[in-house]
């Protein structure tokens, strides 16, 4: 991809080269409160303009993204903070329970389809 951006972009700026090139008669400029004139080539007269407008817009659009940058890496320390904080519990975790595997839980500790259906009825 970043290999057609770079051809795109060097047509692209061949293109602009010749335009100027081939425009070279020169054109005055006026400059509205003030007498002078400013003799420019007709070439950099379309050009000049044309690339400072393409720089501005990419400005205002990093500028704009900022924004967005601060949030993902805020999101990004959020993860990682969170991913801490599991691993913590899970520790604490294993620490508190022995390993079950394998073994039948004490039938005190589970709830039974009984309880489950009294209880449902008692909240009716």
């Amino acid at each position: 991809m970043n290999f057609i951006r770079s051809v795109v972009g060097a047509c692209f700026i061949i293109l602009c080269v010749i335009f100027a090139v081939s425009n070279r008669h020169l054109t005055n400029i006026y400059l509205w409160p003030f007498p002078f004139a400013l003799p420019v080539q007709a070439g950099l007269v379309i050009l000049l303009p044309a690339f400072i407008t393409f720089l501005l817009g990419g400005l205002l659009v990093s500028l704009s993204k900022t924004k967005l940058w601060a949030r993902a890496r805020q999101t990004e320390k959020q993860v990682v903070q969170l991913k801490s904080k599991l691993q913590d519990v899970h520790e604490q975790l294993r620490r508190k329970e022995p390993c079950t595997h394998g073994k039948a839980r004490d039938r005190k500790t589970m709830p039974t389809q009984d309880s489950l259906q009294s209880r449902q009825q008692q909240n009716q």
